[in-house]
């Protein structure tokens, strides 16, 4: 009897502990909507390129495929509005494509993986503006921006008549050389100048020198800088003056400390499979934060690399941790496996916008397809 209570105790316990970690607020509730735009069987679907912006009250989808084509769409009704054919070559050329600005039509900022440049295009494609980064650096290193849209959340972000984009460390760099440097460039656009901001990469917990430990998702709420490292269970929360707090803001799927990938091993592509965080969003409407997390990844030896590649491409599972204002986890919700893209998204005012997974019932390659997710207090 004395064996029997300590078991029911300590079970109670585990409970009362599990409850107490998880005394959560909020939840995503799918919405009945199933957001559809047609694009045809020439533009591929599944690029993680869409952008989502208002230009005189209309809410406008852009989605950027693997050929340079850009398509406008109205967010509501799906009609496609406009469509941009970028050039590869000539005095208009704008190669490899990463991710873009939009403030308008006409006012295209693109950014590109190629050339250490901004390009300014207008609804044509017409080049306007190249803002050269070639000399710019970086303490003793060439500056490098995030090019890419929504793979790992880092828009560029305007305050006032400037536009701040996130740059990255380079390829090149050694051990001990992340200190100091910069983590976002500021771009006058009535001046041209450029300047590194003062937000530096901090200490992470798995040691500064580890540089695929210093990939970073990051947003800007008007007050302050939030930096979602991909291996890190906090959150890094800056100041104008460059100071940061550092926030706990584990999943509760994570380990207390996250394996980091490992070149040195058999087959590295499965490193590319490890449990990490991946974009930090936040909705402008309902002032939170959402940090989604990759879950483990099912492998087998047997697996060819170009299922593992697929599998990278498409992440099986994954959750949406749901922060406050204040970045106090209020709740996080576990989508289905194989039914949602966690690197194919958009928020609007309807709520949080996820791509369907290839593998979803209901996609279609002949359509972009988004699954909404509303915000709802836990009855």
């Amino acid at each position: 009897m004395k064996i029997y209570s300590l078991i029911v105790l300590l079970l109670l316990t585990a409970c009362s502990f599990e409850n107490k970690q998880c005394e959560y607020t909020h939840d995503l509730h799918l919405s009945d909507k199933l957001l559809t735009y047609k694009t045809g069987s020439e533009v591929h679907p599944v690029c993680k390129r869409v952008y989502c912006f208002e230009v005189n009250g209309t809410e406008v989808l852009s989605y950027l495929d693997r050929s340079h084509h850009l398509l406008f769409f109205n967010a509501n009704n799906g009609n496609m509005i406009h469509e941009v054919n970028y050039e590869k070559y000539g005095p208009n050329a704008v190669s490899n494509i990463g991710g873009m600005y939009i403030e308008n039509f006409d006012s295209i900022y693109v950014l590109t993986a190629d050339e250490r440049c901004v390009i300014l295009t207008d609804s044509y494609g017409l080049v306007k503006e190249r803002v050269d980064l070639s000399n710019f650096k970086n303490g003793k290193f060439p500056v490098y921006l995030f090019p890419i849209i929504h793979q790992i959340n880092n828009p560029v972000v305007r305050i006032g008549n400037e536009l701040d984009f996130a740059t990255r460390c380079p390829d090149c760099i050694k051990e001990n050389e992340i200190a100091g440097l910069s983590m976002s460039l500021r771009f006058n656009r009535e001046t041209k100048k450029c300047g590194l901001t003062t937000l530096n990469f901090p200490e992470v917990e798995n040691g500064l020198n580890y540089v695929e430990n210093n990939v970073f998702s990051r947003e800007y709420d008007g007050k302050k800088w939030v930096y979602s490292f991909l291996f890190s269970n906090h959150l890094f929360v800056y100041t104008k003056d460059g100071n940061y707090e550092r926030i706990s803001c584990k999943s509760r799927y994570a380990k207390e400390e996250l394996d980091l990938p490992n070149d040195n091993v058999v087959n590295p592509i499965v490193e590319g499979l490890k449990p990490r965080y991946l974009s930090l969003i936040y909705d402008q409407w309902r002032n939170v934060f959402y940090r989604l997390y990759l879950h483990e990844t099912k492998v087998s030896n047997k697996m060819s690399d170009d299922e593992l590649f697929s599998l990278i491409d498409n992440p099986e599972r994954f959750s949406v941790v749901i922060l406050d204002e204040n970045l106090k986890i209020i709740g996080e919700t576990v989508m289905p496996e194989n039914m949602y893209h966690p690197e194919m998204f958009f928020v609007n005012k309807d709520g949080l916008n996820f791509a369907l997974h290839i593998d979803h019932p209901e996609f279609n390659p002949d359509y972009l397809k988004f699954a909404s997710f509303k915000l709802h207090p836990i009855k």
